[in-house]
């Protein structure tokens, strides 16, 4: 319970400054969550899960977490982020290797890193939906400290479907 109120803290930080209302929680999938809210006016849907294993030699660190997004009012789908719970460093991509692939994010403001092609976020997404269990993200500090994150992809199908069958967007 004590994860779950971090990671809708920080999902709240992140995302207030665009919501109109709060998230509405749809439930819970193994180790990912699913909402709905409102961000001007209209329906976005994400999922969302923290990291159940963090690597690095680190002082301090905020909470390690990815979001799937669906914001059908911006054709936006799939959309795919991480938040790293530390400011990335300048240059760097941060890596997320699923089924034996690797994908770079490589647009990156401050602890939030995503992908430039809205192509590959779907290709993510599905990686991740259908990886049997875990999925790892590697990156790199602004102070230059390593970092490996472990994921679990328990869950994360049947909270893809909810997310995508909530904002009405088809899983093809």
């Amino acid at each position: 319970m004590k994860k779950y109120l971090c990671l809708s803290f920080a999902l709240s930080a992140f995302l207030s400054p665009v919501l109109a209302e709060s998230p509405t929680r749809l439930g819970r999938f193994g180790a990912w969550d699913v909402f709905k809210a409102t961000e001007e006016g209209k329906p976005i849907c994400y999922m969302t899960s923290s990291a159940t294993k963090a690597e690095g030699k680190y002082k301090v660190r905020g909470p390690a977490f990815i979001i799937v997004t669906h914001r059908p009012y911006l054709n936006s789908y799939f959309s795919v982020s991480i938040d790293a719970g530390y400011t990335i460093h300048s240059g760097h991509k941060m890596t997320l290797i699923a089924q034996q692939k690797s994908y770079a994010f490589d647009l990156v403001q401050g602890e939030t890193a995503w992908i430039s092609q809205a192509t590959t976020d779907k290709k993510v997404a599905l990686a991740i939906a259908k990886t049997s269990g875990n999925i790892v993200v590697k990156g790199k500090s602004s102070r230059g400290t390593l970092t490996t994150d472990t994921y679990s992809t328990r869950g994360s199908l049947q909270a893809l479907r909810t997310m995508s069958r909530a904002c009405r967007v088809a899983i093809k």
